[in-house]
């Protein structure tokens, strides 16, 4: 029980970390403007396609270790392997600075701290990933709520002293330091070998073969749903600019806000009792339909009136300046309706063992999405016809998923009938 206890702190800070920066939003969009909040925008996109290359995902296979010899090995790797992949990533930044700087908008020094962000960043995924190794829930969700508040404070302090890019970068800098020395005091293990641990000489390819799944499975993985979440950010910026980049990770902000806090909850307490039927042998689809339908029928006023009315709430809320932004999030509130209601679908595709097919849908989509708006933006140049593709595509995605779901929930109870 005290460990369910735990868990349910971790996700409560979470949640409430979600929730204060939704909150922030409207002071923070009143005190910058639309191009620098966009450039900012950019910047953290480039930042959530790099992250999984970094760390490859090395910290997750601490999950594996029976020992602490094998523990301070997989560190050492992850920093090792950091080192480098920052090292690559600086080399890299500093050629398309000189050979496309408009391929990298604002300052210099805003993308030379990209690099020290990430191996932050890393660092703190490796030490967070041996805290809840030891269990240490409660550690971990004091910091998850320190950086939050730090974070969300610093971008509205930045945003009011200095409101540019790079002021905002610099509170995300601050709270990712912040977590960094509270992930270290709460550590359990001598953080201090580090040093040491660098010096040792090794090939890394060979290294990585002993966590292939991790290395060369599950980062391209992670690396591909990044570009799914945070590709049209980059294309809007490159063909219309940074002010369209900001408006659209604004309205995707605050229209995913919903399906995310909701989405994790209901998930979890539904598989329980999904996985249950299953092991035990009892249909799948009426709970799934329940469910489902409820979810359904929870959020369809909220997202209805957001569809019509979510340019006068934007502007209302977030500033005159930020109608545009409405806009997109009227086109995006049908889209993450969908994406409220399928939490139960994606624990069903999971129970049914599906996610091969999950994964290539999710694949065949994201190419479909991210090249349509290509060619959406070579041919028009019109925020007003991209956006609607966008959540067309979007819509056709999670209708897809949903009916994955329950096709796969019909099929077991079909098989059910027939041994009865």
């Amino acid at each position: 029980m005290s460990q369910l206890k735990a868990v349910s702190t971790l996700l409560s800070a979470s949640m409430f970390g979600q929730l204060l920066g939704l909150l922030s939003l409207p002071l923070i969009t009143r005190l910058i403007s639309a191009e620098q909040y966009g450039v900012f925008s950019y910047f953290l996109a480039v930042f959530a396609l790099l992250s999984p290359l970094v760390s490859m995902n090395l910290p997750q296979a601490l999950a594996l270790t029976t020992s602490s010899r094998q523990q301070q090995f997989i560190q050492w790797l992850t920093l090792a392997t950091a080192v480098r992949m920052v090292l690559l990533i600086f080399l890299l930044l500093i050629a398309t600075l000189l050979l496309v700087p408009d391929f990298l908008p604002g300052t210099l020094l805003l993308w030379l701290s990209l690099p020290v962000l990430l191996f932050i960043n890393a660092f703190n995924q490796l030490q967070q990933q041996i805290l809840l190794l030891n269990k240490a829930f409660a550690q971990v969700a004091k910091v998850e709520l320190s950086q939050s508040l730090s974070l969300n404070l610093g971008k509205i302090l930045a945003a009011l002293l200095l409101p540019l890019a790079w002021s905002l970068v610099l509170a995300t800098f601050i709270a990712r330091l912040i977590a960094l020395r509270l992930l270290l005091r709460y550590l359990p293990l001598p953080w201090r070998k580090y040093p040491l641990l660098l010096k040792r000489r090794a090939k890394l390819w060979r290294r990585w073969l002993r966590y292939k799944d991790f290395v060369f499975y599950q980062t391209p993985q992670l690396a591909f749903n990044a570009l799914s979440q945070y590709g049209p950010v980059l294309l809007l910026s490159l063909f219309l600019g940074p002010v369209i980049a900001g408006f659209y990770m604004l309205a995707k902000t605050v229209v995913e806000a919903p399906a995310s806090l909701v989405n994790k909850v209901v998930a979890d307490i539904f598989y329980p009792f999904i996985a249950g039927n299953k092991v035990s042998k009892l249909p799948l689809l009426p709970l799934l339909k329940k469910v489902t339908l409820s979810l359904a029928s929870l959020a369809i006023l909220p997202f209805t009136l957001l569809f019509f009315f979510a340019e006068p709430i934007f502007s209302l809320v977030f500033g005159a300046d930020w109608q545009t932004a409405g806009y997109i999030a009227g086109w995006f509130s049908f889209w993450y309706y969908l994406v409220f209601c399928n939490a139960p679908a994606g624990r069903v595709i999971v129970v049914c063992r599906l996610q091969r097919f999950a994964l290539g849908l999710n694949v065949f989509t994201t190419v479909l999405r991210l090249g349509g708006l290509i060619l959406c933006l070579i041919l028009t140049q019109d925020l007003y016809v991209a956006i609607p593709l966008l959540a067309a595509l979007g819509v056709a995605h999670n209708l897809c998923y949903i009916g994955m779901a329950f096709y796969a929930a019909y099929r077991h109870d079909k098989l059910l009938t027939k041994v009865v």
